[in-house]
């Protein structure tokens, strides 16, 4: 059996699906979620009741009236060496506490994380440059097994490493990448550096995909091709506006910038990011100033609703699960919003736990919603040669 704590019922409720039939809950359990419904954190308060309501419809949950310990922490521990079960809960201290006592515990997280988008088939080719799998791909287009709507497949030969081809899952079928290129008022034209950004300028350029995700270390591209794609829409008159949702957190150790002098446009200014590195600061005023370019920071989003526009999520892994799905619904008719950032580089103890990306991810598992949702992973460090020391620096720590 497998005994499941409280912070796993209040963030993924799924467990008792996943392992249907096979929960077991004590009463220490249900006596905390009864107190967390009355919590005055809001978020929390929902989450316990809707908890509660989960555990009440399922008939298949195992219930143990047995209290050992005064603490629940302890109580799960206890009960679950004394049983024999397995604990399912997302508290590394009490995985620490398991571990001395012999207690078996496991994480529970639904969301397949380590889904980038992209997956990769080496195939072994003759002096012809001939393969038959490969072959065989190309003239079933047929998706590998497991492939999701709007994946891609990024094929190589394996004896020289040399590229072959990409293709992408659309309508259930393989298809065959087209090279593409971005051109704005700002750049002459910028084209993929990698295979990776290939297909992230593929999602971008499929108008039937209106959410999409790219994620990758610092100094991928993320922020510069989805910026250049925004400013070419809009130059095109094809959306009206770019709705840029700044960074939702400072980063650590680092000192915050206070309260800034000048007017509305100089406060908005410096939380630009990309988009100011990339028209500077004249032409953001005269985009601003236009109602072009709108910098809504995430604290003002509720309540608002933008019709065809583009919206850009500058480093979403500094976004929860709520966050994530505020900003989603906030964009009405003719509105993509694409998110930008890596987990890795999140700047506050609340995101890593309870990150907005991950969820997002689910996207890719739904039959209604995959068409419309695309993610990328992009690998390769492109800004520079210094950028590229601070990855080499990165792997040191590790």
């Amino acid at each position: 059996m497998y005994l499941v704590d409280t912070n796993v019922l209040l963030e993924y409720p799924s467990v008792l699906r996943t392992y249907q039939g096979e929960i077991k809950v004590t009463l220490s359990v249900v006596k905390e979620l009864d107190e967390l419904k009355r919590s005055l954190n809001a978020e929390t308060a929902y989450n316990a009741r809707r908890a509660i309501h989960k555990l009440k419809r399922d008939e298949t949950v195992n219930y143990c009236p047995e209290v050992i310990k005064k603490i629940v922490d302890d109580d799960l521990l206890a009960i679950a060496q004394k049983e024999g079960d397995i604990l399912i809960t997302n508290d590394l201290n009490i995985h620490i506490k398991g571990k001395a006592l012999g207690v078996e515990c496991i994480f529970y997280d639904k969301v397949e994380t380590n889904y980038t988008g992209v997956r990769y088939l080496e195939v072994e080719c003759d002096e012809n440059i001939y393969n038959e799998e490969l072959d065989t791909i190309l003239q079933g287009r047929e998706p590998l097994e497991g492939m999701k709507e709007n994946e891609f497949l990024i094929i190589t030969d394996k004896n020289s490493g040399d590229f072959m081809s990409t293709m992408k899952v659309k309508n259930g079928k393989l298809e065959l990448i087209k090279e593409t290129q971005i051109k704005n008022r700002f750049i002459n034209a910028i084209f993929p550096r990698n295979q990776e950004q290939s297909c992230l300028f593929d999602l971008l350029w499929d108008k039937d995909i209106s959410i999409i995700l790219a994620t990758g270390e610092f100094g991928t591209g993320k922020s510069f091709i989805l910026t250049n794609f925004a400013f070419h829409q809009l130059d095109k008159g094809y959306i009206n506006k770019i709705v840029y949702v700044p960074n939702n957190s400072i980063v650590d150790n680092s000192r915050e910038l206070g309260i800034l002098p000048g007017d509305t446009v100089d406060k908005e200014l410096i939380y630009m990011g990309p988009l100011l590195d990339l028209i500077g600061p004249e032409y953001s005023r005269t985009y601003i100033n236009q109602g072009k370019v709108e910098v809504v920071p995430l604290s003002v989003m509720r309540g608002r609703s933008f019709e065809n526009s583009i919206v850009i999520v500058n480093e979403a892994q500094n976004l929860t699960t709520e966050h994530v799905k505020l900003l989603v619904a906030r964009c009405g008719e003719g509105t993509r919003i694409f998110f930008d950032g890596d987990i890795k580089q999140t700047d506050n103890l609340i995101f890593k736990n309870k990150n907005g990306l991950k969820l997002l991810l689910h996207l890719a598992d739904s039959e209604e919603f995959a068409p419309i949702f695309g993610t990328v992973r992009l690998n390769s460090i492109e800004r520079s040669k210094t950028a590229q020391a601070s990855a080499y620096l990165d792997n040191l720590l590790i």
